[in-house]
């Protein structure tokens, strides 16, 4: 058996390779949201102004269209009035021109923020990477010890 392992060791290292990438994914995305959630510690209550929208295209023929919105969000920080960009691309339509938001700014340059709502959300992207990685590992690992047995 492992000697059919060792022959085929490049090919499995191939199949695993999608699940070793969507963990590093996630993983990174964990990593980024924490290190903002670390450094973002300031709370406050904001107002989106306008959206900065992106749109991309996928599928084979690059026919499908994803639309991003960037909030563009209004609050007080240290005194002063900050009107920026948000760094996180929502979903369209997860906010709407003048809503309430809260939100956390870092004290030592505001216009590095996160909006509250849809953070969670993120990290949770982050943990089903990971999880989709790993169960893609397990089944290749899986399904090599049902073949080549």
């Amino acid at each position: 058996m492992l000697s059919v392992i060792g022959d085929n060791l490049i090919g499995i290292i191939i199949a695993c390779l999608p699940g070793v990438i969507f963990a590093y994914q996630g993983i990174r995305e964990i990593i980024v949201m924490r290190r903002k959630q670390k450094q973002e510690t300031v709370r406050a209550v904001g107002k989106v102004l306008s959206f900065e929208t992106r749109e991309t295209r996928t599928g084979r023929y690059r026919n499908v269209v994803h639309t991003h919105d960037a909030p563009v969000v209004e609050f007080s920080a240290n005194g002063t009035t900050v009107r920026h960009k948000s760094d996180i691309e929502y979903k369209e339509n997860a906010f709407k021109v003048d809503e309430i938001v809260h939100l956390f700014y870092d004290p030592n340059d505001p216009a590095h923020f996160h909006l509250e709502k849809g953070f969670r959300r993120m990290l949770s992207l982050g943990a089903a990477l990971i999880a989709t990685g790993i169960g893609w590992i397990v089944l290749v690992c899986a399904l090599v010890v049902l073949f080549l047995k």
